[in-house]
């Protein structure tokens, strides 16, 4: 016994100290491995000095910290870039999330209001630079997934662009990731307030998956004047991680509003007077426009939607050089005018300075554009009446069996109003002459004994053995 006791003692003496050990250890080796991640944006240089990011850390390039204007440059409508490195991940895990944050509003104004693709303003950002284990290469990313559309914040039937009178657009983009698979993005619900969440999730294929996005930069030209980002003051770009698996966050990006140059937006309008919306197979008209390269396309095209008088299609500019020596001339050609139509009116409507004008009267249009401006010119088509007369209309009306029939009155209807009579005789024959042509007529044929039916016709010339069978 007395041999035995001190082992006992010894024992005891031992274990709790080696369960103390594996207490204090076992957490530290659990939190080490626990998911985390570090998220990136870019400077891109200044606008003396600008690059992409194609490198890590230092004056340009992903960065960790803030940016300003002394190494970055950015302007309204374009998209900051960012990139999330995560560690730790379990090769093969699924269901794994990383929630964002971003500022949509600041002071009222509307800062990042929605998010994009990493590279759609500076396309040779490389996302991978840093990057360990050779799976991360710019140019083939592992997955990829469509940035969701905003309808609380964005695209509202209750939000409306101020200039052009239409609800907002949301310019496609997507999530890209390296090393994993997204399998959804959902937005978090939205309360009110400057911030807008979003969550990603994904399998991790790689212990280190890469995710890059863009952020978009609230725009004069989709929010109004006194609303856009470039009116903002301080640090209003802000990009947060709030967490990875629900644990890990906190990590603010910040960008300061003198990186960000305001910028003016110019509308171009095509609103048309046509003489016909009744007949449903009517096409759509095209016309056709030339512009100085400061504007964009250099040519382009609006639609007239054949749904009557008033804004038919428009198109939109970002401008970021302003003043006389950067005029924008706008013009819609009449050696390209479709044939019947002619320009009747254009009207540009400024929201600051009024030096914007057109010469002659009828354009081309000459566009000055100061900052945080909106120019919206708008070009207004009239379709002409049809000057030529003459033409006749001739056929035959007959029964099922192909017999004719006569005394049937044959009527037909233009798209001015006119109604042209006509009956058969007694072989079934009808002539309607002196018609004007380019208009559209309904012809139709009425019996009491007999149910004909209606065709659509336009014409261009004499029509003949336009034969009318009964159904």
């Amino acid at each position: 016994m007395n041999k035995s006791h001190p082992m006992v003692i010894f024992s005891r003496g031992i274990l709790p100290f080696a369960l103390l050990a594996c207490a204090f250890l076992l957490p530290m080796a659990v939190s080490a491995q626990r998911p985390s991640a570090n998220i990136n944006q870019c400077r891109n240089g200044s606008s003396s000095s600008p690059t992409g990011c194609v490198t890590v850390g230092g004056a340009t390039g992903w960065v960790t910290g803030n940016a300003g204007s002394s190494n970055s440059h950015w302007a309204e409508n374009q998209f900051l870039a960012y990139r999330a490195l995560i560690s730790n991940m379990q090769i093969g895990s699924t269901g794994n999330t990383i929630t964002l944050g971003y500022d949509i509003l600041k002071s009222g104004r509307h800062a990042i209001d929605y998010l994009g693709t990493y590279n759609a303003t500076e396309t040779t950002n490389n996302p991978c630079v840093g990057v360990s284990g050779g799976f991360c290469v710019a140019a083939s990313p592992s997955s990829s997934y469509t940035v969701p559309v905003d309808t609380e914040t964005v695209v509202n039937p209750s939000i409306i662009n101020p200039n052009s009178g239409m609800q907002l657009i949301q310019v496609p983009g997507e999530f890209t990731m390296w090393g994993g698979t997204i399998t959804n993005v959902a937005y978090q619900p939205y309360g009110g307030g400057d911030e807008r969440r979003i969550t990603v999730t994904f399998t991790a294929n790689v212990s280190n998956p890469v995710l890059a996005w863009g952020g978009h930069v609230g725009w004069v030209g989709d929010w109004g004047v006194g609303n856009s980002a470039g009116g903002i003051s301080g640090s209003p770009y802000h990009m947060r991680l709030i967490d990875i698996n629900g644990s890990g966050g906190n990590m603010d990006l910040s960008l300061s509003a003198d990186a960000v140059i305001a910028s003016g937006a110019v509308y171009i309008v095509k609103s048309v007077t046509s003489l016909s919306v009744d007949f449903p197979n009517e096409s759509p008209q095209a016309f056709t426009f030339t512009a100085t390269p400061n504007f964009g396309p250099t040519t382009f095209q609006l639609i007239d939607d054949d749904a009557g008088p008033g804004v038919d299609t428009q198109v939109g500019q970002t401008i970021t050089s302003f003043g006389p020596t950067n005029s924008i001339t706008v013009s819609e050609p009449a050696a390209n005018m479709p044939v019947g139509w002619t320009l009747s009116d254009v009207n540009c409507v400024e929201s600051g300075a009024q030096d914007s004008t057109k010469s002659p009267s009828l354009g081309p249009a000459t566009i000055i554009v100061q900052p945080n401006e909106v120019v919206i010119c708008t070009f207004y088509n009239t379709q002409l009446a049809p000057s030529a007369a003459g033409v006749e209309i001739r056929g035959r009306v007959m029964n099922q069996a192909g017999w004719p029939v006569s005394n049937v009155r044959v009527t037909l209807a233009g798209d001015d109003g006119t109604v042209r009579t006509a009956l058969t005789n007694m072989f079934g024959y009808y002539v309607i002459d002196d018609v004007e042509v380019g208009r559209g007529y309904v012809l139709s044929a009425h019996s009491k004994l007999y149910n004909f039916p209606s065709r659509f016709l336009f014409l261009s010339d004499d029509l003949t053995e336009v034969n009318i069978i009964a159904q």
